[in-house]
């Protein structure tokens, strides 16, 4: 879900995409977002955490990638930690939104295995789905439609058959 929030002296919109939250676990030492929001969430992050979190959501909101960047380092050396890791976990918590708390559980990444992004963009490319259009989508959608097939995020990924049977799955439940 998009957050419009005050940042940096504007109302910025962040997002957490699909993509923005597979390139999130890599940045943040290839854990899973499960993990990840752990560890912000018990005050076990680290600073590096936070900065990803609000950089990453800046681009998903639509702003260019030096941009964000400039202005979260600013940011970071200039507002107290306290409020931007009250910042990144609002942020966290818009994504999650979306997601269903009993199925939260189901995705297998709490344990801190990252999504094996390489595996998942394949099955994807093989149903016809550009990886733009898969890092575009939200991340409770594609929480949903993986687990539509039953599989975890960290789960090998599915045939092209397989694929096209989750999406045709998915489609009927809209």
């Amino acid at each position: 879900m998009k957050l419009i929030t005050e940042f940096a002296g504007h109302d910025r919109a962040f997002d957490l995409t699909t993509g923005a939250v597979m390139d999130l676990e890599q940045a943040c030492g290839q854990v899973g977002i499960g993990a990840i929001y752990l560890r912000v969430a018990r005050h076990e992050y680290f600073r590096n955490d936070i900065f990803q979190i609000i950089y990453r959501g800046l681009i998903g909101g639509g702003m260019d990638e030096i941009e964000a960047k400039r202005i979260v380092a600013e940011r970071m050396d200039a507002e107290p930690l306290a409020k931007m890791v009250e910042l990144a976990l609002t942020i966290l918590l818009a994504m999650m939104e979306g997601v269903q708390v009993a199925d939260a559980a189901k995705s297998g990444d709490a344990d801190g295995a990252p999504m094996d992004v390489g595996k998942i963009l394949h099955s994807f490319v093989q149903a016809g789905i550009a990886p733009e259009q898969v890092r575009r989508m939200s991340y409770a959608d594609f929480l949903n439609i993986l687990r539509a097939a039953g599989r975890k995020p960290a789960d090998e990924a599915p045939s092209e058959e397989e694929y096209k049977a989750i999406l045709a799955r998915f489609e009927d439940r809209k």
